[in-house]
């Protein structure tokens, strides 16, 4: 038997936020700044790891991509049956993905599900409101594999931020700051500013069969 070796290479996802001194000073809000930007990271990593985009250079492909979301009846119980008949996985190792306002749905047969998590046939229930609209989502949790770190959030006064949600990554473009795209670039320093960032390493990659899912519209507004 022949073996091979694949690896998952590090992605980094961050975010940065400018924040003037006297705000800190004044509501001693950076612990409040960085709680927002550590959940901004991981509101973009449930988007990317939950989509069926393919995989880019700069992004791994969501554990959706290339799956057939097939479509669920009128009745939930049938269609989580044939959801199940559909899966591939270990159904001992499985999890179900869902927005909120899915698992509610189906709260009044299976109670121990809701919009905060939960069990669905005594499998863990994640809820997540960046899951795809009206899907249910179930996956083998050992069939994906995940590398990662923990979101780590560090400050700077000495750093000159280009001020652009898209930034190109340089000090100007065309040839000189006055080209014909000129960028703008903020010195913390002269302005009194701190720059805080968040960021995390991570990588995933699902194996086939790994993931089903299931289109529950026709029964997503049933429960009360």
């Amino acid at each position: 038997m022949a073996l091979t070796a694949s690896g998952l290479e590090p992605r980094k996802v961050s975010a940065i936020v400018v924040v003037s001194d006297e705000l800190l000073k004044a509501t001693e809000g950076e612990q409040a700044i960085q709680s927002d930007l550590r959940r901004a990271v991981s509101n973009a990593l449930d988007l990317a790891f939950l989509s069926d985009e393919a995989a880019t250079p700069a992004q791994p492909a969501g554990i959706l991509a290339g799956v057939a979301i097939t479509s669920g009846g009128v009745d939930p119980q049938g269609s989580i049956g044939a959801l199940l008949a559909d899966f591939a996985g270990d159904l001992r190792r499985a999890v179900f993905i869902a927005r909120p306002e899915v698992f509610a749905s189906v709260s009044t047969n299976y109670p121990r599900v809701g919009i905060r998590n939960g069990f669905l046939l005594n499998a863990p229930a994640l809820a997540s409101p960046f899951a795809p609209v009206d899907t249910l989502i179930i996956a083998d949790a050992g069939m994906i594999a995940l590398a990662g770190g923990t979101v780590e959030v560090s400050a700077s006064k000495n750093a000159s931020i280009e001020m652009d949600t898209a930034p190109v990554g340089r000090a100007y473009e065309g040839g000189s700051p006055e080209g014909p795209n000129p960028v703008n670039m903020v010195s913390m320093f002269q302005t009194n500013c701190t720059a805080l960032r968040a960021e995390i390493f991570v990588n995933w990659a699902a194996q086939s069969g790994a993931v089903s899912a299931m289109d529950v519209s026709s029964w997503t507004g049933t429960s009360p």
